[in-house]
């Protein structure tokens, strides 16, 4: 994968720090409400693919802690926090980071809300915001060019401008990669916020990555996913 943090490095220039941190939790929202309407069946087990060999990443990059999770891989910044998916384990470590940084408020409230929606990690830069989500669903039997064209409309729905789509790889998995941005209504007015998915599916089960904000890291961590 390539250019992953290519349109978040104009995030703060946008609207300044405060208000990119208040709109990060809709961002998340949005990317719930899309897998909402891409599953169609039931959730299941993420279990890695039965016959195929595990597609591994590289050592972590300095700074950098990998963490495993059922079906996938992928490498965080160690300073980032992961609160957990539970949601009064979540509600104990936002209260911590909210006193630690009051305009994370905002955006850990409205993460909470996307609780429960297929989310798998959830993981926020506690200085300025920047966010990593991933989703997964039940593909409903659709092709993954059946799965990006449903998420595409989703997102005309919610009025993203600019939408980019490529083909890409996530490990050695085909991929799509989705650039767009939203227009959100934050404190200040409304702001167009920059926003990067990679969508890929392992048999039935479609893998969301949804990428935002403007630390240099989320490169990094884009490049590292491995879905297995």
């Amino acid at each position: 994968m390539k250019r992953a943090g290519a349109a978040t490095a104009g995030v703060a220039g946008v609207a300044g720090v405060a208000g990119v941190v208040g709109v990060v939790g809709v961002v998340g929202v949005v990317a719930g409400a899309l897998a909402g309407a891409l599953a169609l069946t039931g959730c299941g087990e993420d279990r890695p693919s039965v016959g195929i060999a595990r597609d591994a990443a590289p050592p972590p990059a300095a700074g950098f802690t990998r963490i495993i999770g059922a079906g996938f891989t992928i490498d965080m910044p160690a300073g980032w926090r992961q609160p957990p998916l539970d949601p009064a384990d979540f509600d104990q470590t936002a209260a911590q980071l909210r006193r630690d940084n009051p305009k994370l408020a905002q955006a850990l409230e409205l993460a909470r809300a996307s609780i429960g929606g297929g989310s798998r990690l959830f993981a926020i830069d506690p200085v300025d915001g920047s966010s990593v989500n991933l989703i997964v669903v039940d593909s409903g039997g659709r092709t993954l060019a059946g799965v990006v064209a449903d998420a595409t409309s989703e997102l005309n729905r919610f009025g993203a401008k600019d939408l980019r789509e490529e083909r890409t790889k996530v490990g050695r998995r085909d991929g799509v990669r989705l650039e767009f941005s939203l227009p959100v209504t934050a404190v200040g007015g409304t702001v167009t916020v920059p926003e990067i998915q990679y969508y890929v599916l392992r048999g039935s089960r479609l893998f969301i990555l949804t990428l935002f904000g403007s630390s240099p890291s989320l490169g990094t961590v884009a490049e590292s996913l491995r879905i297995n």
